[in-house]
């Protein structure tokens, strides 16, 4: 209901020519929906929104990726109840690692340090990179799906996952119900799969056990979300724990998330949209 909605309305207000998506599962539900078909408006996937942050980057190497682990990071204006749990695994198991949350608005924010979670030019992309690449593990999930989890579980791109292979950064991945990121990882139909390797089953599990969330509505009648962890943690600190003690491991996460990321490198985002643009002018 919530699709076709957003279909009549994005029709009835604009004269589309096209819609350009990040997810393959997005852009299948886009064209589905019957005033797309019936005016025969063309949906593309192209995750554009991570290309900026490619280019004049430098990954990190294969010999800072075998040296032993210090730093487990995560780059999210978001913060999650998980981090807790896997701090105090750190400190029970590895003192010697450090965890740390670097919220990008804390980098490029305003004096209220807001930034509303967008990072907008290439310079401020290439920052955050920048700081990636001093992390020696990481973790990604899809964060911020709380006003609508459905939606954005389908859309809602996983650049995270993208811009942390193409730092060369090990990522230990939280799938949830991400499109977008089984997309990336190749879990669906995406016409023949991927020529690499896949990414090492050991560093990839389904839930962190911290996927509840508690609505809350106020007199002003806005809501808020709480977020909380209503199950089991210990898959994604088994991950965390095999890429920490295994430089083997690390070396293949790392390597199969270079050659991932070379996909969505910016002059193959470009040739798509030329090739969409080609597309939709030909009519």
């Amino acid at each position: 209901g919530g699709l076709s909605a957003l279909g009549l309305s994005l029709r009835s207000e604009l004269d589309l020519d096209g819609v350009i998506v990040e997810s393959r599962a997005g852009a299948a539900l886009l064209a589905a929906l019957p005033v797309f078909r019936r005016r025969g408006v063309p949906v593309f996937s192209i995750p554009h929104g991570v290309a900026l942050a490619q280019a004049s980057l430098s990954p990190r190497s294969e010999d800072q990726t075998l040296r032993p682990v210090r730093l487990v990071a995560v780059h999210t204006t978001h913060w999650d109840p998980v981090y807790a749990r896997v701090e105090e695994f750190l400190r029970e198991h590895h003192p010697e690692v450090r965890f740390a949350h670097w919220s990008p608005s804390k980098i490029f924010g305003g004096p209220d340090g807001s930034v509303s979670g967008r990072m907008i030019s290439p310079a401020q992309l290439r920052r955050v990179q920048v700081q990636l690449t001093e992390i020696d593990v990481t973790i990604v999930k899809q964060s911020g799906c709380l006003s609508e989890p459905d939606f954005c579980r389908q859309f809602k791109p996983g650049q995270r996952l993208i811009n942390a292979w193409a730092a060369g950064v090990p990522t230990v991945i939280v799938l949830g119900d991400s499109s977008p990121m089984r997309s990336y990882l190749g879990e669906e139909d995406l016409g023949g799969g991927f020529e690499e390797p896949p990414y090492p089953p050991k560093a990839v599990v389904g839930s962190d056990g911290c996927d509840g969330n508690t609505w809350h509505t106020h007199e002003n009648g806005s809501q808020t979300a709480e977020v909380f962890c209503d199950g089991d943690s210990s898959r994604l600190l088994a991950a965390l724990d095999s890429a920490i003690r295994d430089p083997s491991l690390r070396r293949k996460m790392w390597s199969v998330g270079l050659q991932r990321a070379e996909r969505w490198a910016p002059e193959r985002v470009a040739e798509a949209y030329t090739l969409a643009f080609s597309d939709i002018l030909s009519w």
